[in-house]
């Protein structure tokens, strides 16, 4: 009631993706003549500040072509959906394929997720590494950046890692459909489909060519599209 009453008295009311905003219109009446959709937006990343972070993480887990360092950073809750990557790395593992997983971040679901680890025998290259103050170089060391999401706005993460031509395996949810587009800049798989994740992770090893270059369009989206100038030019419009 007390979001239905902000609504109808707001003059204009953003929302970071479309998705967002046809929520606001099916769950709370939102007049849809007053939305605007105006996304997130990254810092372009410092490269030559983030280089010898990023080198300290890959140095740390031994990260080589044949055992890439995968990032998943997000909080450690159901909607992130680690558990289902968990689920596709076990599958990952039983095909011969070598990784490093690092999970950055903190939850309630943490020590639900430890166990799940290890009961998959994903140790030890599951890492938990909790909260990471600088995000960027962790992004910038890996391979491939992971979300799993099972519902979405537009996560800053997803542009962080994009603007940094990380590829990206994602699920199509909310505003990240409307970022990615599949087989271009990323890959894209069915939300809870832990056998499609998988398989795109399978890929995504084989494949290292074309996931460099899906990164490379990444960087070119977000550069074009997803910069906080962009966001303010949204704004004052």
């Amino acid at each position: 009631a007390l979001k239905r009453r902000e609504l109808d008295r707001a003059g204009a009311v953003t929302t970071v993706c479309g998705a967002v905003a046809e929520t606001l219109v099916r769950d709370y009446g939102a007049d849809r003549a007053r939305l605007r959709v105006v996304p997130n937006g990254a810092e372009l990343p410092d490269e030559e500040a983030e280089e010898p972070v990023a080198k300290r993480w890959r140095e740390r887990y031994l990260s080589t072509p044949l055992k890439p360092l995968w990032v998943i950073a997000g909080r450690l809750e159901e909607q992130k959906g680690h558990d289902l990557l968990f689920e596709a790395l076990a599958s990952v593992l039983k095909l011969g394929l070598d990784f490093t997983l690092v999970v950055a971040g903190e939850g309630s679901r943490r020590s639900w997720l430890e166990q799940q680890a290890l009961s998959l025998r994903l140790a030890p290259r599951v890492q938990f590494v909790g909260q990471v103050e600088n995000v960027g170089g962790l992004l910038a060391a890996a391979d491939a950046v992971l979300l799993p999401s099972r519902w979405e706005g537009l996560p800053l993460v997803l542009l962080e890692a994009m603007a940094r031509a990380r590829p990206i395996v994602a699920s199509a949810v909310g505003g990240v459909s409307d970022v990615i587009e599949d087989g271009v800049n990323g890959t894209l798989v069915p939300p809870g489909d832990a056998p499609a994740l998988a398989a795109a992770l399978e890929q995504l090893q084989r494949k290292a060519d074309r996931a460099w270059r899906m990164g490379r369009s990444a960087a070119e989206t977000v550069r074009e599209h997803y910069t906080w100038h962009a966001v303010v030019d949204g704004f004052e419009s």
